[in-house]
């Protein structure tokens, strides 16, 4: 998730992608625009009965896992207003948009403009650049054809992978199907969605096991195997499949653009 923060008649007004969408705390909103708490929850609410406002289309209430991703993301401390919530609502443009123009505030009309006019278009060209630097850090770490690779999965990271899951294996013998699964999570995590989805379109079938690792260039495959060590201390650290996730995601919370050369 990107974060810039915007100056808005001398109020900070932090701005955020997250999950491909450009979203905005609707608290900082309301600071911005002069609202006092109770003044915004009625506002709100209004807006919400009155079907102003449309979940999922204007807004979204972050919970969960959402909240957590979103907090890790942050990097929110324990200290800030942000991770001491337990739910957390985020206005998208279109909800902006509608808040900016329903409001009785003066300064709707003209934060309206200034996200218009400066917000989205400074948003766009920062996405529009780490799009690029994306993509450039996912040539450097795949081949354009399949090479030779070792497998990176150990036994004892098999074996603790079947503990958190809760499945017996002896650790003797052909893998258990069901492995795939939580194997390729870890996987995906680990290399990042740009990375694993690129895997995935110039190798759709992949033999069997292999998850497409042999694509990786020598370099990132390298690194691979370094990771892996943090998923194995991960591993034993947890005592369930969720506990374990939660935490490989915020390990590898920026693994899209992780090289890690040196």
């Amino acid at each position: 998730m990107s974060i810039q923060v915007f100056n808005f008649e001398g109020r900070a007004l932090p701005a955020f992608s997250f999950r491909g969408r450009e979203c905005w705390i609707a608290q900082d909103v309301a600071r911005v625009l002069g609202y006092e708490s109770k003044g915004w929850s009625n506002s709100w609410g209004r807006w919400v009965a009155a079907d102003e406002l449309l979940e999922g289309q204007d807004f979204a209430t972050l919970r969960g896992q959402d909240l957590r991703e979103f907090k890790a993301s942050l990097g929110a401390t324990t200290d800030s207003v942000v991770a001491k919530t337990t739910q957390l609502t985020v206005l998208f443009e279109p909800g902006l948009n509608v808040v900016c123009i329903l409001t009785e505030k003066p300064l709707g009309k003209r934060l309206r403009r200034f996200v218009a006019e400066q917000v989205l278009p400074d948003l766009r060209r920062r996405s529009d650049a780490e799009q690029a630097l994306r993509t450039e850090l996912v040539e450097l770490q795949l081949r354009l054809t399949a090479g030779s690779a070792e497998t990176i999965w150990e036994r004892d990271v098999v074996l603790e992978i079947c503990r958190v899951y809760r499945k017996p294996w002896s650790g003797m013998g052909p893998w258990p199907a069901w492995l795939r699964q939580p194997l390729g999570a870890i996987y995906r995590i680990v290399l990042g969605d740009e990375v694993y989805y690129e895997l995935k379109r110039r190798n759709p079938d992949p033999r069997d096991g292999s998850l497409n690792y042999q694509f990786l260039t020598e370099a990132r495959h390298r690194l691979m195997v370094r990771d892996m060590g943090t998923v194995s201390a991960l591993l034993r650290m947890s005592t369930t499949k969720e506990v374990f996730f939660d935490r490989l995601r915020f390990a590898f919370r920026r693994a899209p653009l992780q090289l890690g050369w040196g």
